[in-house]
């Protein structure tokens, strides 16, 4: 059965085509933009569903989805404080009832028209496992800060699934709310590795890139906030370091008939763990090792620099991550003179 004919069956069996996965914890700064971003989509919402999994929230945040209940199609499941975003999803993914599924943080947004895109590109190739697209950073004011861009550029059209697993096995380019994929295929593999926190989504890319062919959309259709209390914010190199290993050792080997990953890929791939921690800590204020990082970039040479700086999309994040944090630092000092004029703290001007 072709996608237009399971997506006929699913609609006139009264199931949604596609079911969109949202772990929250206290988000209540902005959760309510996430929803207005899918409210936005217009009349396509119809044939969606929103399964927002609340992880034991103590602020707002359940007030929020309950007021978004009258104007989407959304579920609320309350399985009490689990304190772990990793598991809350997988929740989310065993609730799910269309046959394609996607990923909605609750601080991240969808554009205009993305839903409809996606539907047009599921129609387009029925035999695609997995649709992807580029996304904006944005900062904790909404505004944007940066491009991500994939591996294939302005590209469109399908990509073949091997291709896709070499350029993210670099580097997850993707941000957790581009892909959508068949949800099937995601609980064949065992959906998300709960032992894993930073690095659960390359993960499960990685895994469905294996699963077929992916389409790839050349424009940004989300959003990907950048703000302190993001856990990618949070993540200290020491334990960046173990993910990052722990999947690439797991998938650097190859899948079923694959091959293991060529040995300039590997290259590129063992330096882009060395340089993402390297940049955590700098973020953390340490100190980067610069000679060491300059080294492994000359040992790669210029074939295997170009193949790390267009998987790794290394210049679109750091860009975006030195932007947003300047952009911080500014509203924090304009603010400061007022806050102390009215007795107040720069602590009271919000968490970005």
């Amino acid at each position: 059965m072709n996608q237009r004919a399971t997506n006929a069956v699913a609609e006139a069996a009264g199931r949604p085509w596609l079911s969109v996965v949202m772990p929250v914890y206290n988000g209540e700064q902005f959760l309510a933009a996430a929803l207005e971003s899918v409210v936005a989509q217009g009349a396509e919402v119809r044939g969606i569903e929103v399964i927002a999994v609340d992880d034991g929230s103590d602020d707002r945040s359940e007030a929020i989805l309950e007021d978004f209940i009258s104007r989407l199609p959304l579920r609320i499941i309350r399985p009490g404080r689990i304190g772990n975003w990793v598991a809350a999803t997988n929740r989310g993914l065993s609730e799910c009832r269309g046959p394609w599924c996607c990923f909605l943080h609750q601080d991240d947004r969808w554009l205009p028209g993305r839903l409809a895109a996606v539907k047009r590109a599921i129609v387009d190739h029925p035999h695609a496992s997995l649709v992807v697209h580029p996304s904006w950073f944005i900062d904790s004011r909404g505004k944007r800060v940066g491009r991500w861009r994939t591996p294939f550029g302005s590209r469109e059209g399908l990509v073949d699934g091997r291709e896709l697993w070499e350029r993210l096995l670099v580097q997850n380019s993707l941000a957790i709310n581009a892909p959508v994929f068949r949800t099937a295929r995601a609980m064949e593999t065992g959906g998300l590795d709960e032992t894993l926190t930073y690095t659960a989504d390359w993960d499960l890319w990685l895994r469905l890139a294996a699963a077929g062919t992916a389409v790839h959309l050349g424009i940004p259709l989300g959003e990907f906030r950048i703000h302190g209390d993001a856990q990618t914010a949070a993540c200290q190199p020491e334990s960046m370091t173990r993910e990052l290993e722990k999947v690439f050792d797991r998938h650097r080997l190859g899948h079923g008939s694959w091959e293991r990953a060529r040995e300039p890929v590997e290259a590129a791939g063992r330096y882009s763990i060395e340089a993402n921690v390297a940049l955590a800590g700098w973020f953390h204020g340490g100190r980067p090792p610069w000679l060491r990082l300059m080294a492994g970039g000359l040992w790669l040479g210029p074939a295997g620099w170009r193949r790390y700086l267009r998987d790794s999309r290394i210049i679109d994040r750091a860009g975006a991550r030195l932007r947003a944090r300047l952009a911080s630092r500014r509203a924090t000092e304009r603010d400061q003179p007022a806050a102390t004029s009215t007795g107040g703290s720069s602590a009271d001007n919000g968490r970005g």
